[in-house]
């Protein structure tokens, strides 16, 4: 391993994070094939133990062979292994991380918002690297105004510099309950929204549309 820029080895490509990802996941001394790796990391097979095998030259990754298998585990006495746990740690409260930005946002700037859940992609937790981050914002028709210069605006802003990704808001000015009614135009996507979104704020317990 190159000690000047060993992360342009050790990341060099999109395999060797899966498959690092695959084995950080893993508890202490357990170890998996090549096939499993691949199968957990979502590759190939072939892809996967290319990477395996790289890592392992690196001293990332440790190789243990018995009855002519290999299997594969993370070394975490490796100098960048605490490093590596870190980041892949760090990426896996990211979604809860999004959630308590937006709610904290919202409510720092004072958006008249009765009710706000965060949908789609990023609470499926399938995001890619062309989606936004959708939000469903329900507040008085008086507040819309109000409600869309912060969400379209600072809050928007504050999310693309933090994330990298566009704020997507839709916002209903009728309860949930309401706009998920089949009688309501939209309510297929809102029933979407009550079923799978993750609730930022909930205020209309307590204050009346």
């Amino acid at each position: 391993m190159r000690l000047d820029t060993p992360l342009d080895d050790v990341l060099r490509a999109r395999s060797h994070v899966q498959v690092l990802r695959t084995l950080h996941r893993l508890p202490p001394g357990i170890t998996l094939s090549g096939r499993e790796v691949a199968r957990r990391s979502g590759i190939s097979h072939p892809t996967a133990t290319a990477a395996l095998l790289s890592l392992g030259d690196l001293g990332i990754v440790r190789v243990r062979r018995a009855h002519r298998i290999n299997s594969f585990e993370m070394n975490r006495d490796h100098v960048l292994a605490d490093d590596l746990r870190r980041l892949f740690d760090r990426e896996g409260g990211l979604r809860d991380d999004l959630v308590t930005f937006l709610r904290d946002r919202l409510e720092r700037a004072g958006v008249p918002v009765l009710d706000a859940y965060l949908f789609g992609s990023a609470a499926r937790g399938e995001m890619t690297v062309a989606s936004d981050v959708d939000v469903a914002l329900i507040c008085r028709p008086a507040d819309v105004s109000a409600v869309e210069e912060a969400v379209f605006g600072s809050i928007a802003d504050a999310v693309m510099r933090r994330y990298g990704a566009r704020l997507s808001p839709i916002i209903g000015t009728r309860p949930i309950a309401a706009l998920r009614d089949p009688g309501n135009d939209g309510h297929p996507l809102w029933e979407r929204i009550a079923s799978e979104g993750l609730s930022l704020l909930s205020r209309s317990a307590r204050q009346a549309l």
